[in-house]
């Protein structure tokens, strides 16, 4: 495992979007929420080709940020993500 995080074979692309559904929820929440996109390496050079998408949702009451967070010798989300892509998992 990495001591901290390092370059990534593939990259995150960061976004808003906005949510119909969510819009004047009984809880108040906001409307607008962070949303992060992994390509895979093969994205730079491929850029016309389409790749599978594969949605990771994090539980309730957290935010987008909790996928960095690391448990003791364990990678964070991301980096478990773009080492198995990097290392031969088909791109998606």
């Amino acid at each position: 495992m990495r001591p901290w995080m390092t370059g990534f074979a593939g990259s995150f692309d960061y976004t808003t979007i906005e949510s119909e559904a969510l819009r004047n929820n009984p809880l108040g929440d906001p409307a607008e929420r962070p949303l992060a996109v992994y390509l895979p390496p093969q994205a730079r050079s491929e850029s016309s080709r389409r790749f599978p998408v594969i949605y990771l949702l994090h539980a309730m009451g957290n935010e987008l940020e909790s996928w960095w967070n690391r448990s003791a010798f364990r990678p964070a989300v991301p980096e478990m993500v773009d080492g198995l892509f990097a290392g031969g998992v088909p791109p998606a």
